[in-house]
C-alpha cells in the first residue's frame, strides 16, 4: 500500500515538476490526489504570476496536509513556500524542523528527494538526513537513493548520481540479509547511470566498445563478438534521430572493434574463421594503430596449432618485428585520434608493468575502455616488440632451433631495461628463467613433468609455461585453464597432477590464495592420487610453506614413500628450514646430514645442507644452568 502511494505520487510530481518550467499544465484534479500536489500546484500560482502564494493557496496546501501526525508534510510545505518566497528565517526554522524530526518511511525520503532535486533541500542536507535517521532502516530507503540517482541523471547532473550511489552501496553494507532483487536493482542502476554518462560525455562508440570489451575480458568470446559486430553495423548508419546515440562512431572504435574481434575468435578454436579474420585485418591498411598486434595474436594461433605450422608461426612473428620497427616513430593517422573529451577515460597505465610491496611484477592490464596503441602509450611498441621476440623465442624452442631461441632472447633484454637489471644483479628474471629453460630443456615443469604434455597438448603447454615464467599470470591461468578444458582426459596422471599444481600457483599469483589452498590440498591429504608422481614432492614443499601447521606433517609423512633420491633431498632440506625456524635445531642437523647422505657430494643439495649445518654450529651455546 505504502510503495503504491508513493509510486502515485513520483508520476505526479514529476508532471507537477515539469509544469513548473513551463513545459506543460498541471489539472487542478490531478493536485488534489497528495500532499504535495497541492503544495506544488501553490507554489506553480506563485511562479506563473510572479506574486507571493497568496494565502488561499497556502491556506489550501496546509489543510490537505492537516491530518499529517508527524507534521512532516505540514514542515516540507512550509519550507517550499519559504524558498519560493526568499525568507530566510524561514527556511532555516523548516531546515531545522527537518533536520530534527525522526522520519521512518522510506516514502518520506523519496520525497524529500524529489525536493532536494528541484534545488529546495541542499542534496548535502538530505544525504546526512538518511545518514542520521534511515541508516540501514530497510531496503525502501535504498530504493529512494536509487530514485534520487536517477532523477540527477535525468538532470545530467553526473557527480551527484555518482555521490548518492556511493551512499546507496553504503547503506546496503549495514543492511544484515539484503535482498538478492535489491543488490540487483543497486547493480542495474549503477550500470545504466554509468552507460548513460559515458554516452552523454563520450558518445556511443565509447559505450559500445566498453560493453563487447568487458564480454571479452571475462572471456565470453562470442558475446564479445556479438558486441563488437553490434558497434560496427552501428558505425555504417546514418543518423536517424536526435540525441547522443544520432552521433557518428569514432573510426578508432571501430577499428579496436575489428582487432579484439579478430582476438576473440582466435579463442573459439576455428582456424579457418580466425585466419579469414586476421587476412581481412591485416589487407586492409599497413598502418593501422593494431597492425603489429594482429601479428601477435596470429603467430600465437598458428604456434599451437601444431609442429607443421611452427615455420609459420615464426615468420608471422617476424612480419610483426618488422612492422613494429618500420612504424615505431610514426605518428597514427589523424582519423584514429581519440575524441579529446574521452582521452583521460581511454587512457592506458602510465607504466609497462609495475612492482608490489611483496616484490611480485603486475604486468599493466588493459582495462575495458583502454585505447592503447602507439598513438596513445608511450610503452606500447616496446612491449609489444618485447613479446613478438618473446614467443618467437618459443616456437624456436619448440622446433629444436635453441640458437636461434637464445638470438631472441638477447634481443628481449636489449629492450627491457628493468629485467637487465635484474639480470645485471644476479636476481631472477623473465631473460635467465627462459635462457636456463631452453638451454636444458625445462620451464616451470621439469622435463619428467613436460614429458607428458605431448600430442595436441604441448605446443598450448609450452605457451602457457612461457606466459609463467615472463609473470604474465592472467594469461597464464587462462591458458592453463583451457588446457584443462581441451586435453584434461587425455592426460597421464603424471601431467593431471602438474597441470593441477601449477593452476594452483598461478590462482594464487592472481591473488586468488583461497583457490590455490583448496586446490593443493589434493597432494596433502592421505593416499593422494598423485603420490609418487615428480610434482609431489614439489607441491608438498609449497604446501609446507603455505600452512605449516598441516604441511609440515604431511611432508614428513611422505619422505618415506619418496624413491627419487632428488626429490628426497629436496624435501629433506625443506624439512630442515621448518625444524630451524621452529628452534628444533638437533632436528634440523639429523635431517641436514640425511640430506648429505643420499645426495652426491658435489651436488647443490649436498652443498646447501653442509653450509646449513655449519652456520647451525656456530651459533652461540648455551650455557648450562648453574
Amino acid at each position: 500500500m505504502h510503495n503504491d502511494r508513493h509510486l502515485g505520487a513520483h508520476r505526479s510530481l514529476v508532471i507537477v515538476v515539469l509544469s513548473l518550467f513551463g513545459v506543460m499544465q498541471v489539472q487542478a484534479a490531478e493536485a488534489n490526489s497528495h500532499p504535495f500536489e497541492a503544495m506544488l500546484t501553490a507554489i506553480q500560482l506563485a511562479v506563473e504570476t510572479g506574486q507571493p502564494v497568496d494565502r488561499k493557496a497556502r491556506r489550501y496546501a496546509e489543510s490537505v496536509v492537516k491530518a499529517d501526525e508527524t507534521g512532516l508534510y505540514r514542515t516540507l510545505v512550509l519550507l517550499v513556500i519559504a524558498r519560493v518566497e526568499d525568507r530566510d528565517k524561514a527556511i532555516e526554522d523548516a531546515e531545522a524542523k527537518i533536520a530534527e524530526t525522526d522520519w521512518k518511511a522510506a516514502g518520506s525520503l523519496a520525497e524529500l528527494h524529489t525536493l532536494q532535486a528541484l534545488n529546495h533541500v541542499s542534496r548535502t542536507r538530505a544525504i546526512a538526513f538518511a545518514q542520521q535517521h534511515l541508516k540501514g532502516s530497510d531496503e525502501n530507503t535504498i530504493r529512494a537513493f536509487l530514485e534520487l540517482a536517477q532523477c540527477y541523471q535525468d538532470e545530467l547532473n553526473f557527480a551527484a548520481s555518482r555521490e548518492v550511489l556511493a551512499h546507496a552501496r553504503h547503506l546496503l553494507k549495514l543492511l544484515s540479509e539484503p535482498s538478492d532483487a535489491l543488490r540487483s536493482e543497486l547493480d542495474t542502476v549503477a550500470r545504466r547511470c554509468a552507460n548513460n554518462e559515458a554516452l552523454i560525455v563520450h558518445g556511443p562508440g565509447f559505450v559500445l566498445f566498453k560493453k563487447a570489451r568487458e564480454r571479452q575480458l571475462r572471456q565470453d568470446w562470442n558475446g564479445a563478438i556479438q558486441g563488437f559486430d553490434v558497434l560496427l553495423a552501428r558505425s555504417l548508419e546514418p543518423a536517424k534521430e536526435e540525441g547522443p546515440w544520432s552521433e557518428l562512431i569514432e573510426p578508432i572504435y571501430t577499428q579496436a572493434a575489428r582487432f579484439y574481434r579478430m582476438e576473440c575468435i582466435s579463442h573459439l578454436g576455428n582456424a579457418r574463421a580466425f585466419e579469414e579474420a586476421f587476412l581481412e585485418y591485416t589487407n586492409e591498411a599497413a598502418d593501422t594503430p593494431y597492425t603489429g598486434e594482429a601479428y601477435l595474436i596470429a603467430g600465437r594461433q598458428y604456434g599451437q596449432e601444431g609442429d607443421n605450422k611452427l615455420p609459420k608461426a615464426i615468420q608471422t612473428y617476424t612480419n610483426g618485428i618488422r612492422w613494429a620497427e618500420r612504424y615505431a616513430a610514426a605518428p597514427v593517422a589523424e582519423r584514429f585520434d581519440v575524441p579529446p573529451q574521452s582521452e583521460e577515460a581511454t587512457a592506458a597505465a602510465a607504466d609497462m608493468r609495475s612492482t608490489d610491496n611483496w616484490g611480485n611484477v603486475r604486468w599493466s592490464k588493459i582495462g575495458p575502455t583502454a585505447i592503447v596503441h602507439r598513438g596513445t602509450c608511450p610503452w606500447y611498441m616496446k612491449n609489444l616488440l618485447i613479446r613478438l621476440y618473446v614467443e618467437r623465442a618459443l616456437c624456436h624452442f619448440a622446433a629444436g632451433m635453441t640458437d636461434e631461441a637464445m638470438a631472441d632472447l638477447d634481443s628481449m633484454i636489449a629492450l627491457d631495461d628493468a629485467d637487465a637489471e635484474l639480470v645485471h644483479k644476479g636476481l631472477p628474471s623473465n631473460y635467465r628463467r627462459l635462457r636456463d629453460g631452453f638451454k636444458t630443456g625445462r620451464m616451470m615443469a621439469s622435463k619428467e613433468e613436460m614429458a607428458h604434455f605431448k600430442g595436441k597438448a604441448r605446443l598450448p603447454f609450452l605457451y602457457a609455461e612461457m606466459y609463467f615464467e615472463t609473470e604474465q599470470w592472467d594469461r597464464a591461468l587462462a591458458a592453463y585453464r583451457e588446457l584443462k578444458r581441451a586435453h584434461w582426459n587425455r592426460l597421464s596422471r603424471e601431467g593431471k597432477a602438474y597441470l593441477t599444481f601449477v593452476t594452483a600457483l598461478a590462482q594464487g599469483a592472481t591473488g586468488d590464495r583461497k583457490a590455490r589452498n583448496e586446490q593443493l590440498t589434493v597432494f596433502t591429504k592421505k593416499n593422494s592420487p598423485y603420490e609418487r608422481t615428480p610434482t609431489w614432492h614439489r607441491a608438498l614443499i609449497v604446501c609446507s610453506d603455505i600452512d605449516r601447521a598441516k604441511g609440515v606433517p604431511a611432508l614428513r609423512q611422505a619422505i618415506p614413500k619418496i624413491s627419487n633420491k632428488a626429490y628426497k633431498a629436496a624435501c629433506l632440506l625443506k624439512l630442515a628450514q621448518h625444524e630451524y625456524v621452529t628452534d628444533d635445531t638437533e632436528a634440523a642437523v639429523l635431517t641436514l646430514q640425511a640430506v648429505i647422505e643420499i645426495a652426491p657430494s658435489e651436488s647443490w643439495e649436498a652443498k646447501v645442507a653442509q653450509g646449513f649445518i655449519n652456520k647451525i654450529n656456530a651459533l652461540p651455546k648455551e650455557l648450562p644452568n648453574e
